[in-house]
């Protein structure tokens, strides 16, 4: 999805994946300024990314390797994958119980996966999903 350079204590540089955390209050709009890189109301600062409706989603077991724990906290509940279309590289994961929840709508989310996706969302490497 994304990456991010990383350097350990010793200096060692290592690149990471990043997972993207989509909330319902996400804009089409912000979505495609950050892919071309116009991020008028997108910025990165110290590592974090800061964008209304999106944040970054770090891998806590070490370099691309979230834990079911994270991934549950992200997304609010019990994970369930959902194919993104026309994609073998990228995985969305969302809320199994999202609709019993009663979630709201997440309109960019679901106009990724071309259906009706409620809550939050974390789109991720389809390698980085163990």
């Amino acid at each position: 999805m994304f990456s991010t350079i990383m350097t350990d204590e010793d200096g060692n540089i290592s690149v990471a994946s990043i997972g993207l955390v989509i909330t319902h209050e996400a804009s089409p709009a912000d979505f495609e300024k950050m892919l071309t890189n116009r991020q008028a109301s997108a910025t990165w600062s110290g590592g974090i990314f800061e964008c209304k409706g999106f944040d970054a989603l770090m891998p806590a077991g070490g370099e691309n390797d979230y834990t079911l724990e994270q991934l549950q906290e992200a997304v609010g509940g019990n994970i369930e994958p959902v194919r993104v279309p026309e994609s073998d590289y990228v995985t969305m994961l969302v809320n199994e119980e999202g609709l019993l929840h009663d979630l709201p709508l997440n309109q960019l989310a679901s106009m990724i996966a071309r259906k009706g996706i409620v809550g939050t969302v974390v789109l991720i490497d389809a390698e980085d999903l163990k």
